[in-house]
């Protein structure tokens, strides 16, 4: 109520607290929303703490019962500190799925290269959440497992053309689709045939709009050597599956040439370290 509004803005003005900030309502079926509330939460703490004390309905809200369907339960809460300290955790690993997400929902740079990479990013996450000590963190990560293997769990369900795009960003080709095959798929045999089916998507791709724009596709017949292994300053990358990736590239062998695919994966990839590097500009 707004009366509730203003007892609770009082607290905060008491504890010198920011007024204008105010938690936004959660929705169930998004995490961001989930963190945006928490995170706002956060910063009001003492506020609630300050409600807590002063104002007796605050406790008696928590006392009522709610009806769900024929159940009558009484409500949850108040925070206690041990909630609070779930929350800051909890935060801490919600934010980099809210990053994530703006990421690759942005509508003002390029996006379609990033979803291989978060996807990955986030089941690295989600593992490590599952083997730490926090028995409430441990159980919301093997949720979240169980929700992020039903959809991309299986490597075969996984739109090709993500890695067609992953492929088409110049700082990482074929070497880190394999690579990340390596990480998704368990037998080796599993990754060469799926490698082979990403390979084939890439050539038909290139062949389809040859034909659309033949001018724009020269092709060229040889043989062309590499210049070299990638020289990369380790301390730079933030992700330890880059850093391992960065760690498996070796120098390539002398290959055929049979078009400008075979031509672009052989030059030497764009430094994966640059972040200066803008894809439209490339």
């Amino acid at each position: 109520s707004s009366q509730r509004l203003e007892k609770f803005r009082a607290c905060l003005e008491r504890e010198k607290v920011d007024t204008r900030t105010m938690v936004p309502l959660d929705v169930c079926t998004r995490w961001n929303s989930t963190y945006m509330m928490l995170e706002s939460a956060l910063k009001l703490q003492k506020g609630f703490e300050r409600m807590e004390e002063d104002d007796p309905n605050f406790l008696g809200y928590f006392e009522e019962y709610e009806v769900h369907g024929k159940e009558k339960k009484k409500r949850v809460g108040p925070p206690t500190s041990l909630d609070w300290d779930n929350t800051k955790v909890f935060v801490k690993f919600l934010k980099k799925f809210y990053d994530a997400t703006l990421r690759f929902s942005a509508s003002k740079t390029v996006s379609s290269n990033a979803p291989l990479h978060e996807i990955c990013s986030f089941l690295e996450e989600i593992d490590t959440m599952m083997n730490v000590y926090d028995v409430v963190m441990c159980k919301i990560a093997t949720m979240m497992k169980r929700k992020f293997d039903k959809y991309w769990g299986n490597v075969n369900n996984i739109n090709k053309l993500f890695f067609v795009a992953v492929i088409l960003d110049p700082r990482y080709k074929m070497e880190y689709v394999e690579f990340y095959l390596g990480d998704l798929v368990s037998d080796e045999n599993g990754v060469n045939d799926m490698s082979l089916e990403i390979k084939t998507l890439k050539h038909n791709l290139y062949d389809y709009y040859r034909k659309q724009n033949p001018a724009a596709a020269q092709v060229f017949h040889g043989n062309v050597e590499s210049e070299g292994s990638l020289h990369v300053n380790n301390d730079v990358t933030k992700s330890s599956r880059l850093q391992k990736f960065l760690k498996s590239r070796r120098d390539k062998d002398v290959v055929e040439i049979r078009n400008e695919i075979d031509k672009y994966l052989l030059e030497l990839p764009v430094n994966l370290t640059n972040d200066e590097f803008k894809l439209l500009d490339w």
